[in-house]
């Protein structure tokens, strides 16, 4: 991973929250160089955030400033805060586009057999099976399966795992207008492409329906792939598996959001480790 992401990765993350996650990862002899060129054995005991504590295996304990390290190796300190920050699930695996996210409000893996809290089932069958959450249509429903996530939002930041299962399987993640006036925008990735429209409320037959962002994108089914969608204010960005990304604006975005929605059509669709975060302001 190239270093400036996990310069990004510190700067949009806690210092205090990765800190000691950071010393598992690191917790390991080498040598490290001053800037002036001398070197010592030592595996770091502490992090301290301008400062790092090294203890060599005979016991000695030294404490070191970052700028006094070499480049070299204060390069090494900020990947161990990034990877731990990654492993503790507290900052997206994908950049952002639109800025940093703010507080973690869920983060759901789905390891219980229960569906967690903050969720709800409007149609279809949603289950959770081996650590994942599957979604199925009822074809007696004549309607796509819908499961709700997480509180009513602003602006905010969706991360997901998603695997559509066989070829005819589509998935789609949206959320409605808090309102209660309908569908406010769907983000649809498909085997051909990536779309972002934005769908009109149901009080306003005037207000207009529109095609945010579209890119080409091949989405393949039996295979997992990595969401991440950004709203910020008219603004929306999104991006799948690092790869491709689509960004629009609309003015009907600036409304409040209710939950995010999972809709399935077809065969059954995987969702794993969701994440969400309030946007910086909120």
């Amino acid at each position: 991973m190239k270093f400036e992401q996990f310069i990004y990765r510190i700067l949009f993350t806690g210092f205090l929250s990765v800190a000691s996650a950071s010393l598992s990862l690191a917790a390991e002899t080498r040598t490290w160089k001053s800037a002036d060129g001398r070197s010592i054995e030592a595996e770091m005991a502490e992090d301290q955030g301008e400062a790092v504590v090294l203890k060599r295996g005979d016991g000695p304990i030294v404490t070191v400033r970052l700028d006094q390290l070499s480049e070299l190796d204060r390069k090494w300190v900020i990947e161990q805060r990034g990877a731990a920050a990654l492993e503790a699930g507290s900052i997206p695996s994908i950049k952002p586009l639109l800025g940093e996210p703010g507080k973690l409000l869920i983060h759901e893996t789905f390891s219980t057999k229960e569906l967690p809290s903050q969720t709800s089932v409007a149609h279809g069958f949603w289950t959770i099976e081996e650590g994942c959450l599957k979604g199925v249509e009822d074809l007696s429903e004549e309607h796509s399966a819908i499961f709700s996530i997480g509180p009513d939002t602003g602006d905010a930041t969706i991360e997901l795992r998603f695997q559509c299962v066989g070829k005819e399987a589509v998935f789609e993640l949206g959320f409605n207008r808090a309102d209660g006036t309908g569908h406010m925008l769907r983000i649809r990735p498909t085997p051909q492409t990536l779309t972002v429209f934005k769908e009109k409320p149901k009080n306003d037959p005037n207000a207009s329906f529109g095609l945010v962002a579209k890119e080409d994108f091949e989405t393949k089914p039996d295979e997992w792939h990595t969401l991440l969608v950004e709203v910020r204010g008219e603004k929306v960005a999104v991006q799948i598996d690092g790869k491709v990304a689509a960004e629009g604006s609309h003015p009907g975005m600036v409304n409040r959001k209710a939950p995010y929605r999972f809709v399935v059509d077809g065969d059954h669709v995987l969702i794993d480790d969701v994440k969400i975060w309030a946007s910086e302001a909120e």
